[in-house]
């Protein structure tokens, strides 16, 4: 019994209506009653199933004494589905064939094309802060005050410790104003300064070079964006090579023209 039904979901059938098709089979005309009671379909649903099985010709209808019977069609309607199956596969191979090639340009261009996400609220933010532990060597980072304010001192502690244990080292730049925001936050944190250094890598650059607002990641292939007004915060990350190589190399012209600072830094 097991290798019909195996035979009939192959055909398209699902679990149930193998099951159904199987017992009207077997017996050879069932009423609703009867099939519910030896299959253990609901009955609500099998009104439906057996609905669907007659209108793709698997049963029949048939009007026994005011009572509605089913029967199952013969093993001929198998045999025409099956080689309906057979024909259709045959043109599906061809038309693949014919279409393999605007396929493989329609996935390159896919693959091409940037995907933006974007993330709204202190939860959706985390998320995306989070998502920067996936980087493969370094993290660079536009330091905004501090990611306390956007998500939480224990979020940022245990994103911190994270990063620590994962060994992913952090080159950041930010504004003077930020420098010491961070370092009166320092007796909050769990992890020690010391083994922060290992991968902080901070500097700070004058802010009329570069006025720093929103909180940036770059790793990867991924340029992230952290901003935040009041209870209002926001980030957006866009994954797309070039733009992410641009990026970096405007970092690293204005991380040579930073200056080095001792920081004893919260998140």
């Amino acid at each position: 019994m097991q290798e019909l039904k195996e035979f009939l979901l192959l055909l398209g059938l699902r679990e149930e209506e193998a099951q159904i098709y199987l017992f009207v089979l077997q017996n050879g005309t069932a009423s609703i009653v009867e099939i519910s009671r030896h299959t253990g379909v609901n009955r609500m649903s099998l009104y439906r199933y057996c609905e669907e099985l007659s209108d793709r010709g698997f049963l029949r209808r048939l009007a026994v004494l005011k009572t509605t019977k089913y029967e199952a069609s013969s093993l001929s309607f198998l045999k025409t589905r099956l080689d309906s199956f057979e024909t259709r596969f045959e043109e599906m191979k061809e038309k693949y064939q014919d279409a393999k090639h605007s396929f493989e340009e329609l996935s390159k261009y896919s693959q091409s094309k940037t995907k933006v996400i974007q993330y709204i609220g202190h939860e959706k933010v985390k998320q995306l802060i989070w998502n920067s532990l996936d980087a493969t060597d370094e993290v660079l980072s536009f330091g905004y005050r501090t990611l306390k304010e956007a998500t939480s001192p224990s979020f940022v502690d245990n994103w911190w410790g994270e990063m620590i244990r994962r060994g992913i080292v952090n080159r950041i730049l930010m504004n003077e104003e930020t420098l010491r925001m961070k370092n009166s936050t320092e007796n909050e944190m769990k992890h020690s300064p010391i083994k922060i250094k290992k991968v902080w890598k901070p500097r700070v650059i004058p802010e009329k070079i570069l006025k720093i607002t929103q909180e940036t990641f770059l790793y990867n292939d991924v340029h992230a964006i952290v901003q935040w007004e009041g209870d209002q915060v926001f980030g957006v990350e866009i994954y797309n090579k070039e733009i992410v190589e641009q990026e970096k190399g405007i970092f690293n012209i204005l991380w040579d023209m930073g200056k080095s600072e001792e920081l004893k830094i919260e998140g």
